[in-house]
């Protein structure tokens, strides 16, 4: 039986099995939890086929070591954006930050492009300063984005990663 224990518990602020939205078109709507599942999948047959032989849970421990904050940070700002409906995700946020910050499109990607690739709010905020950027709407933005709320733990219980597969069985 696939349940989502795991995430109602590490994830306060995503709604696990949270319906789709009539309003936004199907081909933009997307699902965290199976994106998430699809991605621990595909590192675990890659780096299995490199090893040679099944890796295992070892293969889970080393994506959701590399890869889970970025992943996490990278869905929450398409989301934001309003590029994909992530279904677990606030859906008052899909969007917003378009919608919200209309005058200032060009900032917005650059504060984004910085977020994608690992800054922070201080760094961003250093950057502006640096170019000059008036740090009023720089801050909005990040308030908006709110990274330092989005730093979800990875699925696991006090490092016990064999719930994951006993969650999901059909992609372990």
């Amino acid at each position: 039986m696939v349940t989502n224990r795991l995430f109602a518990s590490d994830f306060p602020d995503c709604l696990p099995n949270r319906k789709p939205s009539p309003d936004v078109p199907p081909e933009k709507q997307r699902s965290f939890l199976d994106d998430f599942w699809q991605q621990l999948a595909n590192h675990k047959w890659l780096e299995s086929e490199k090893a040679g032989y099944d890796l295992g849970e070892r293969a889970f421990q080393d994506w959701l070591a590399q890869h889970w904050l970025s992943y996490v940070r990278a869905r929450w700002i398409e989301h934001l954006q309003g590029f994909y409906y992530w279904t677990e995700l606030d859906c008052n946020d899909f969007g917003l930050l378009p919608e919200r910050f209309q005058d200032h499109q060009e900032l917005v990607q650059h504060i984004v492009e910085r977020l994608k690739s690992g800054g922070e709010n201080l760094t961003i905020l250093q950057w502006a300063c640096e170019k000059q950027i008036p740090t009023s709407p720089v801050i909005d933005i990040l308030e908006v984005v709110n990274v330092n709320n989005r730093r979800w733990k990875p699925p696991y219980e006090g490092g016990n990663y064999k719930s994951i597969c006993s969650s999901r069985p059909t992609t372990c």
